[in-house]
């Protein structure tokens, strides 16, 4: 017997060894003997890949060069289609060609020696097949891959954002959509709210709208004298300014109300951001005040009530 790594072999096995790549066999006398590993000769189409670094020999690989799609149907047109094979080894070259008459005859087409071609804004002009073909190790494979294109596009229907409308659903190509938000949200970022439909039959911009933030503002001290108030709303917030929408309300029992200013004055001290009406008269008044308004991008939405108290 043979004692290999800690294990007994019986005379005349035969085993691989990993380490050393080799074939062993156990002779008489515990004896062992190696010989080089056989590996197989891959034939002239075929590529040698070792799919494990441990392996001692390589697989011999007929389908070495393949895409994941080779059709591609109703491509809208205008946009960048991208054709992508996929190789097991790295090529030593990659070729593209395009035939127009179904294979009968190809062209090649001058691009970058790789694995992916672009085809940008297309149209159906580029309609037809497309060849990707890698050599390596003298070895040479293709794989062809066919593009049809879509109808053209003659108008763009229109996705409202979230939270959100848009005016009107569906424009002709070159036309122009416009959007706005729900009560209570407000279009993010500068950009002019409307949307360019494209050739390819779709609309370039769609906004987000955001919730509008809401800020509690504070209410100082409103004190009554000879059946006026001054009436006033503060806030830290510097979003806040002479440009905000700011409005003062009655608010009755029924919750309607009554406009009592919708321009009050403004001061900015010290960090504090004040909006308030003087000598408003009270007689006859509900004592509940609502300090309401937007600030100048609509973004945050400040309020505070206010309820009027008079010495008995």
């Amino acid at each position: 017997m043979c004692e290999v790594d800690g294990e007994f072999k019986e005379v005349g096995a035969t085993w691989e060894d990993k380490n050393t790549c080799q074939d062993c066999k156990c002779e008489q006398e515990g004896e062992l003997l190696w010989c080089t590993c056989r590996c197989p000769k891959c034939n002239k189409q075929q590529q040698a890949i070792y799919e494990n670094e441990e392996d001692c020999c390589p697989t011999c690989v007929t389908e070495w060069l393949w895409s994941e799609q080779v059709e591609y149907e109703d491509v809208p047109q205008y946009t960048d289609l991208e054709l992508l094979c996929q190789s097991a080894v790295k090529p030593f070259k990659v070729t593209w060609s395009y035939s127009a008459d179904n294979g009968e005859t190809w062209e090649e087409i001058d691009t970058k020696s790789i694995l992916k071609y672009t085809i940008v804004g297309i149209t159906d002009e580029n309609n037809g097949l497309y060849k990707c073909e890698a050599k390596k190790n003298y070895r040479k494979m293709s794989v062809v891959i066919s593009v049809k294109t879509a109808e053209k596009a003659t108008s763009c229907k229109a996705a409202a954002p979230e939270n959100g409308i848009v005016v009107p659903e569906e424009v002709d190509i070159g036309g122009t959509v416009s959007y706005n938000c729900n009560a209570e949200y407000v279009l993010a970022g500068d950009r002019e709210p409307t949307g360019l439909c494209q050739k390819d039959g779709t609309i370039d911009y769609i906004p987000e709208c955001t919730a509008i933030e809401q800020v509690d503002f504070m209410t100082p001290n409103n004190a009554v004298k000879k059946g006026k108030v001054n009436l006033w709303c503060q806030t830290e917030d510097t979003s806040f300014s002479q440009a905000s929408d700011i409005k003062f309300y009655f608010v009755n029992q029924d919750d309607s109300m009554e406009l009592i200013s919708d321009s009050p004055s403004y001061r900015k001290k010290s960090g504090l951001i004040s909006f308030y009406v003087n000598n408003v008269k009270i007689a006859g008044k509900p004592s509940k005040v609502l300090c309401k308004g937007e600030n100048a991008n609509g973004s945050k939405i400040g309020q505070a009530v206010i309820t009027i108290v008079q010495k008995g």
